[in-house]
C-alpha cells in the first residue's frame, strides 16, 4: 500500500468531479479505455473519484460520450509541486549546495568519543587536540599512530590510548595509568630522603636499610632508609627502598593584611554572550564588547541525535559587572584579617597534620600588619632519590 501511495504522489493524480445524465457508463467507458479510476462515488447523476494526472488528459472524448462536464477538485503530487516552483532557481540551488556540503564535510572530523575509564572533559579535548585529534581537521591529514604516541609522550597519566577513525567520526578508548601498581613495580634503584626537616616519631620500612633512629633530628635531604644493603658473603644489593617515615616538623607561616584595601562588589547586572561553535569554526552570536571588569561564568550546552554527539555547541559566557571599593582599616580590624588570612593559608598548606601551634606574633608597619605563626605537624617526609651507580 506504501509503494502504491508512494508511485501516485510521484506521477501525480488527480480528485476529480462532475456531473452529468450516465455517470455509470462514464465508469464503464474508462474500465473499457484502461483509465484507472480509485474510490469512485457515484449519486444522482454526480460522480467523484481519484485518476492519474496523464489518465485526466485523456478523457474528454469519453465524458463527451457519457454527457458528463469534468472539474479539478484537487491537484496532488511531485509534478504539480515542481510545476509551482520551477522558477524559484533558489530551491535547486539550494539542494545541490545541501548535497555539495554534505560531501565535503563527511571528508573532516565532526565528532569525537571517549570510552574507557576517562570521562570527555575539557582537560581531555584539548590534550588529544595537542596530539592532532580535534573537531574539524581533515580526516586524510590524520595518522592515529602518530597521534597515538603523541598523545602518550605528553600525558603520563594515560597508559594506553586506541584511535579509531569511522568515517567522519574518531573514537578514542583511553586508560589511566595505575600509579600505585607503578609504584609497587618501580625497578630503578632508590633510597628514602628526608623531603623537610624534622624529628623523626615513627619507621615503617617496607624495603630497604633504616638509617635513622626514632627521637634523631633530620634535615631535608638526610638519608632515612637506604637501597644500598650488604649481605652476608659481603656483596652489595641495590633495591628500590620504600618506606613511611613520621616525623613532627616546624612550619613558619605569614600573611600580610594591608591597611588600605579595595574590594570588588557585584553590582548585579548580568550579561550574556554566546558563540556558535560548529567543529573547530567559532561563530560570535553578539554585537559589542562589555567593558571591564567583570566576573565571568561559562557554559556549554552540546547537541545530540540519539547517543552521538554533534559537531554543534553553543558556548555562553555569563559577564557579571564589578566595581572596586576602597576599604580602610584600622590597626584592629588589620589584626582580624591577618588571622583570617592565616587560618586559609594554614587549610591549604598544612592541611590536616597540624598537632600545635606557637602563638601568633603580629609586626605592625606604615602599610599594613604582618601576622607570623609556628606550627608543628605529624607529617610523612619520606622522599625517593634515585641512586646513581
Amino acid at each position: 500500500m506504501f509503494m502504491l501511495k508512494s508511485f501516485r504522489y510521484i506521477t501525480g493524480y488527480v480528485k476529480f468531479s462532475g456531473k452529468g445524465t450516465f455517470p455509470e457508463r462514464f465508469l464503464n467507458l474508462c474500465a473499457n479505455n484502461n483509465i484507472l479510476v480509485w474510490s469512485p462515488k457515484v449519486k444522482y447523476g454526480e460522480i467523484s473519484g481519484f485518476m492519474h494526472i496523464n489518465d485526466y488528459k485523456n478523457i474528454r472524448k469519453i465524458a463527451k460520450k457519457s454527457c458528463m462536464r469534468l472539474k479539478i477538485e484537487k491537484r496532488r503530487g511531485a509534478p504539480f509541486l515542481i510545476n509551482r516552483y520551477k522558477k524559484r532557481y533558489g530551491i535547486p540551488i539550494g539542494f545541490a549546495l545541501f548535497f555539495f556540503v554534505l560531501v565535503y564535510l563527511s571528508g573532516f572530523c565532526l565528532n569525537i568519543t571517549v570510552t574507557g575509564d576517562v570521562v570527555k572533559t575539557e582537560k581531555v579535548e584539548n590534550a588529544l587536540a595537542d596530539s592532532g585529534i580535534y573537531l574539524g581537521r581533515r580526516i586524510s591529514d590524520i595518522d592515529s599512530d602518530v597521534a597515538r604516541q603523541r598523545f602518550l609522550i605528553k600525558n603520563k597519566d594515560f597508559s594506553y590510548a586506541a584511535i579509531n577513525i569511522k568515517g567522519s567520526h574518531i573514537a578514542v578508548e583511553l586508560v589511566k595509568t595505575d600509579k600505585k601498581k607503578m609504584k609497587n613495580t618501580s625497578k630503578f634503584p632508590c633510597n628514602v630522603t628526608a623531603k623537610t626537616a624534622g624529628e623523626i616519631l615513627k619507621i615503617k620500612a617496607y624495603e630497604g636499610k633504616i638509617s635513622v633512629k626514632i627521637g634523631e633530628a633530620v634535615a631535608p635531604g638526610d638519608l632515612l632508609v637506604s637501597g644500598v644493603i650488604e649481605l652476608t658473603d659481603k656483596t652489595t644489593k641495590f633495591v628500590h627502598a620504600e618506606a613511611e617515615v613520621i616525623a613532627l616538623t616546624r612550619h613558619k607561616l605569614e600573611v600580610f593584611a594591608p591597611f588600605k584595601s579595595k574590594q570588588r562588589l557585584k553590582e548585579g547586572k548580568k550579561i550574556s554572550r554566546s558563540v556558535l561553535k560548529i567543529a573547530n569554526i567559532n561563530i560570535p552570536l553578539f554585537l559589542g564588547e562589555v567593558k571591564k571588569p567583570y566576573e565571568t561564568k561559562k557554559s556549554v550546552k552540546k547537541y545530540k541525535i540519539g547517543s552521538c554527539e554533534m559537531p554543534l555547541k553553543i558556548i555562553k559566557v555569563d559577564f557579571t559587572k564589578v566595581k572596586y571599593k576602597k576599604v580602610l582599616l584600622n590597626k584592629n580590624s588589620a589584626k582580624i584579617l591577618a588571622k583570617q588570612k592565616m587560618n586559609e593559608l594554614k587549610k591549604k598548606k598544612l592541611k590536616n597534620s597540624v598537632k600545635s601551634s606557637q602563638k601568633g606574633k603580629f609586626r605592625v608597619t606604615k602599610k599594613g600588619v604582618f601576622y607570623s605563626k609556628v606550627y608543628f605537624c605529624e607529617e610523612n617526609i619520606a622522599k625517593s632519590k634515585k641512586i646513581l651507580k
